[in-house]
């Protein structure tokens, strides 16, 4: 039987395209719902975490409650984490998340890591620059607690077929290849949408923890 899959990793760090993608090669994934054959949700790292769920603070969709039964820390067979270019995810975040979204990483952080969480952006660039590096950067790392392996969704058409072998599920190249040129990577894009430029590394490295979400950066294999 296929193993019940995670992908976790950022919020804005492309979940959304690859919850299409795995449907679109005939898997039963939720996006930041869990369904028969797992999730792709940055949200769901809070399901794996023992502290999460002595706190409450597992997710349903956009809600602190649980669906049910609590969740067991061996829901799922297999968990990933998922990588974007994380000057990209800083931005998109600290541009357009929502007040949601924020409350949620906030809480699940500082009970895990214990981090004094920057929220909310009090409207100047600055402030959005100082949030979204501080999500990004430390989301990152809770996101990686409970994974087997990192792998960069830039490298979706190479990292596809080892995803769906190591999870059990028999997906032959055709059908690969065919969501592949069905699933577009713009889906879910935000810039073209709101208008707004990426901060630069320079912008970045100017405020708390963003020499070290640089430092990730190369760890993960981005070179800009």
């Amino acid at each position: 039987m296929p193993d019940k899959i995670l992908i976790t990793g950022c919020g804005l760090g492309a979940t959304h395209y690859t919850a299409r993608l795995l449907r679109a090669c005939g898997l039963d994934v939720g996006h930041e719902r869990i369904r028969g054959d797992g999730a792709v949700s940055w949200m769901h790292a809070t399901w794996l975490d023992p502290v999460a769920v002595e706190n409450d603070l597992t997710c349903g969709r956009w809600q602190w409650r649980f669906f049910g039964d609590p969740p067991g820390t061996d829901e799922f067979d297999l968990v990933l984490r998922q990588t974007r270019n994380p000057r990209k995810v800083a931005t998109s975040i600290g541009m357009t998340a929502s007040q949601k979204s924020w409350v949620y990483a906030k809480r699940a952080l500082e009970a895990r890591l214990d981090v004094d969480f920057p929220w909310p952006p009090k409207g100047t660039r600055e402030c959005r620059v100082r949030a979204g590096v501080a999500y990004t950067y430390w989301w990152y790392i809770y996101a990686g607690l409970h994974a087997s392996w990192t792998y960069r969704v830039e490298n979706m058409p190479r990292v596809l077929p080892c995803i769906l072998d190591a999870a059990g599920y028999d997906v032959g190249p055709d059908e690969q290849k065919r969501a592949l040129d069905e699933v577009s990577t713009d889906a879910g894009s935000r810039q073209d949408d709101r208008g707004y430029d990426y901060w630069t590394w320079g912008e970045i490295e100017g405020v708390r923890w963003g020499r070290e979400l640089h430092a990730m950066s190369r760890a993960f294999g981005y070179e800009e």
